[in-house]
């Protein structure tokens, strides 16, 4: 009975309080225009500056939602764990029109409501991390891969507060534009000619750096929607230019999987959970 009130509370956007954290659903962060919102879950304990880390959720660039189940899963694991998580909408394709790269300033945004209401939410503003699954990977590589320099940042509602992330878990994210499938669905989010200047800035093998923050990629080798080899291009790419890479492949297993389950709700072989809590750990804490 506990767990249907919070449940029916939660969808009517009512802050939701659970044993260790609690959910402040249906946050702006994006302008009275937008119609996009973020999902807050604030760890229990007052008076500690926290970690946080952004979730961008998948859907091939066109769909998908903050508060699905993987994002739920993955986001209460983090504020159990003392992170502050914000679970992220952002533009989507919509009828064809492109979207591109106002999708990516929509997360690099969420970067910066965070770092711009860190005292009100107790938000260590120097340990900011995200995590991308499938489509949100891919965005999650470009906030965190593309130099300062270089962003598209034009739309930014918070002129003047960095992006800047500490560290990125990639979760079976599009990396490379040499795999079919997908590189429709990708090339209809760019919406323009996809030559190789306009891939230069909208794929993450072309943006490995030296510098760039820690990456964690995590692929099933059995993914029949994003192959997995994209997943070994990206770990060899940044490796080779002396950046920071983990690369974890999960034998068997297919695409959308969460923290602890497959999408078939069974058990991951391998302890992902535990992989990535040690990386955010060792990242941001």
């Amino acid at each position: 009975m506990k767990r249907f009130l919070l449940t029916v509370l939660a969808l009517c956007g009512v802050m939701v309080a659970a044993e260790d954290f609690k959910v402040v659903k249906n946050v702006s962060f994006l302008g009275k225009e937008r119609v996009e919102k973020l999902d807050l879950y604030l760890p229990a304990g007052q008076g500690t500056l926290r970690p946080a880390v952004v979730m961008i959720h998948g859907g091939s660039w066109r769909q998908g939602a903050k508060d699905t189940a993987r994002e739920i899963n993955i986001c209460t694991n983090l504020a159990k764990q003392g992170f502050v998580a914000a679970s992220i909408e952002y533009k989507l394709v919509k009828n064809g029109v492109a979207v591109w790269p106002t999708n990516l300033n929509d997360c690099r945004d969420a970067v910066r409501f965070l770092r711009a209401h860190a005292e009100k939410y107790q938000i260590n503003p120097e340990r900011i991390g995200v995590i991308g699954a499938s489509a949100g990977g891919h965005l999650a590589l470009m906030l965190a891969l593309t130099p300062e320099k270089e962003r598209i940042d034009a739309a930014s509602h918070y002129p003047g507060v960095s992006c800047q992330v500490s560290c990125c878990i990639n979760m079976y994210g599009f990396t490379e534009h040499s795999r079919e499938g997908v590189s429709q669905s990708f090339d209809t989010m760019l919406g323009v000619p996809v030559d190789d200047a306009v891939l230069q800035r909208a794929l993450p093998v072309r943006q490995a750096r030296k510098d760039a923050p820690p990456v964690l990629t995590i692929h099933g080798t059995a993914d029949k929607t994003v192959d997995f080899r994209h997943a070994v291009a990206l770990d060899e790419a940044l490796k080779k230019c002396g950046a920071s890479s983990e690369l974890l492949l999960l034998k068997n297993v297919d695409h959308m999987f969460n923290m602890e389950y497959d999408k078939d709700g069974k058990a991951l072989p391998v302890a992902v959970k535990t992989t990535m809590l040690r990386f955010l750990e060792k990242h941001l804490k």
